[in-house]
Order: C-alpha cells, then sequence, then structure tokens
C-alpha cells in the first residue's frame, strides 16, 4: 500500500471513529437532558414565581410593601433550595 493510501485510510478511520463519538456523546447528552428537563422546569418556575413577586414588590404601597416582602422571601428561599437540591442532583454519579 502506497504511503499516501495509509494516510487516507487512516485519516478515514479516525473520521469514522469520531463520528461514532459524536453519536454516543448525543445519546448520553439526550438522555442527561432527558433527566433533568423536569428539574429544570420546576428551577424556571420558581425564578418566574421570584421575579412575579419582585415586580409585586415594586409596585406595591407602603402598607402592602410588609406582606409582599415575606412573600417574596419565600419565594426567594424555595429557589435557594431548590437550587441547592439541584446541585446536589447533578454531583451525584
Amino acid at each position: 500500500m502506497a504511503r499516501e493510501d495509509k494516510r487516507l485510510a487512516y485519516q478515514g478511520k479516525i473520521e469514522a471513529r469520531l463520528k461514532e463519538w459524536g453519536a454516543q456523546i448525543d445519546r448520553c447528552q439526550d438522555r442527561v437532558m432527558a433527566d433533568t428537563q423536569p428539574l429544570i422546569e420546576e428551577l424556571n418556575r420558581k425564578r418566574q414565581a421570584v421575579r412575579r413577586k419582585l415586580a409585586e414588590m415594586k409596585e406595591a404601597g407602603e402598607d402592602q410593601w410588609q406582606d409582599v416582602r415575606s412573600s417574596t422571601d419565600r419565594a426567594v428561599e424555595e429557589m435557594r433550595q431548590a437550587i441547592d437540591e439541584a446541585r446536589e442532583k447533578f454531583r451525584q454519579p
């Protein structure tokens, strides 16, 4: 086999492996995304709740501010806990 043929064969072999690895990576990524999708959706819902509470706080009058602050604090705490739980889940093997 000529030197050029060996070179092309080797390149073809590497390209085939790269394609195979790419497919494996895609499958892993799809599996990870499917496993974590509910968690991501929950985090987004909690983040939206905090955003809504912040908007309420900005609009609240002086007489409503403390009540809105309390509910905002609860929403923030729920978000913090959800983030902590997500971090733990991602750390697990």
